[in-house]
């Protein structure tokens, strides 16, 4: 009867263990994510932004990176901080609770567009897995073309997008790893695939 006894508590302590794990994932997962701030740049692909990113001889039509620890390395082709520059805007980013993303997108200048993170569309942000996020921007069309960019064979757009978790904590428990980027368009209709972006200098 004992060992009966023994082994019904270490069964229940199991399920126990397990219960509590499980509610910590989904603790973890049940915040809310915001853009907080963003701001893109559109240029010429022969005149990369981004250090290893998109440029006149890749063959890629988007790419990006989530940024979740202070860069070690530049991730920007403008590492001076210059005023207005991408990489000023990683000292607005409080990395104990929030991420950066640096995304890219091709486009021609017959059908030029950009990406913006927080506009109106049919989805928001979301925890999906333990570290992983499901990232919606929207495309818009550039209609006001710069006259320098006209003669461009491809243009890319350059997004860097700061996001904050709710409930606030800090440090953050998990930190994104890997999120799913979705392109919407204006009325919020899906826009072409997704794109997979990770943490780290991939």
């Amino acid at each position: 009867m004992r060992r009966r006894r023994l082994l019904h508590a270490g069964a229940l302590s199991a399920t126990l263990a397990t219960a509590g794990c499980v509610g910590s994932v989904q603790r973890a997962i049940s915040g809310s994510v915001f853009p907080r701030y963003s701001h893109n740049s559109l240029h010429r692909a022969d005149e990369p932004v981004v250090r290893g990113g998109l440029d006149a001889d890749s063959d890629a039509w988007t790419a990006g990176r989530l940024v979740t620890e202070p860069p070690t390395d530049p991730v920007f082709v403008d590492d001076d901080g210059e005023d207005g520059g991408f990489t000023a805007d990683f000292e607005g980013v409080d990395f104990e609770r929030e991420f950066a993303l640096a995304f890219e997108v091709r486009s021609t200048p017959d059908d030029p567009y950009r990406v913006l993170a927080g506009a109106a569309s049919s989805a928001d942000p979301r925890w999906t897995g333990w570290s992983e996020l499901t990232l919606p921007l929207q495309y818009y069309a550039d209609d006001s073309l710069e006259a320098g960019l006209a003669d461009a064979d491809e243009l890319v757009c350059t997004l860097f997008a700061q996001y904050e978790t709710r409930p606030e904590e800090r440090p953050l428990r998990v930190k994104p790893t890997r999120a799913t980027v979705e392109l919407y368009d204006e009325e919020g209709g899906r826009r072409g695939g997704t794109t997979t972006v990770t943490a780290g200098d991939d």
